[in-house]
């Protein structure tokens, strides 16, 4: 017997940065037969609120490829897991290094390079917040309560060297959610991890 359903975002419920309402009315029809709904993303919680206001979802929400667990119904953080702070470190400093174009998720915040966050804001509308940073910044950035890095690279050839290079580091996990992004995050930690420990949260 199914008791909940979870789903991803981009691509599966949401294309064009919109939900139909066909999939409103499933989403409805699931919860009129007792079945919990929630969603499992790689976004940030900062960039999923819209949607889970708009669905109504009441059960926790899985962010960050599982790395960032919320309830939405009192805002409680569930679980967390972060990158070391020293893997934190190495990425950054690879990923400025390599001139890449990234996002760096935090507890807190969503950093961006200015390409970046000019893409994220573009997709996901410009209230999205997002700190903008400029090469002054870098230095500046936290290395700590890191849980996803997401690398957007347009050469998919030159994004598969850097996934090559990334592979050779311990410690680490990487997803490559599109052909042109990145997702680096802490190891053993995935969609279907964050699942079982909602189950085990309810």
């Amino acid at each position: 017997m199914v008791k909940m359903v979870f789903t991803d975002l981009d691509g599966t419920i949401v294309k064009d940065n919109r939900i139909s309402q066909k999939t409103k009315m499933a989403v409805y029809e699931l919860k009129e037969k007792g079945i919990g709904f929630s969603i499992a993303t790689g976004r940030h919680h900062k960039a999923v609120m819209d949607i889970v206001k708009e669905l109504q979802i009441e059960l926790p929400v899985i962010c960050g490829n599982g790395a960032y667990i919320y309830n939405p119904l009192n805002s409680e953080i569930i679980n967390v897991s972060y990158l070391p702070e020293e893997k934190a470190s190495f990425v950054l400093e690879f990923c400025i290094e390599k001139q890449l174009n990234f996002l760096l998720y935090t507890r807190a915040d969503i950093y961006g390079t200015t390409k970046s966050a000019s893409s994220l804001k573009k997709a996901l509308g410009p209230h999205i917040d997002i700190k903008t940073l400029h090469t002054d910044d870098f230095e500046n950035l936290p290395r700590h309560q890191v849980f996803k890095f997401l690398i957007m690279e347009n050469n998919t050839e030159y994004l598969k060297s850097i996934r090559k290079e990334l592979e050779l580091v311990n410690d680490i996990n990487l997803v490559q959610s599109r052909s042109d992004f990145l997702d680096v995050g802490p190891v053993g930690i995935n969609k279907g991890t964050a699942v079982k420990e909602v189950c085990s949260y309810l």
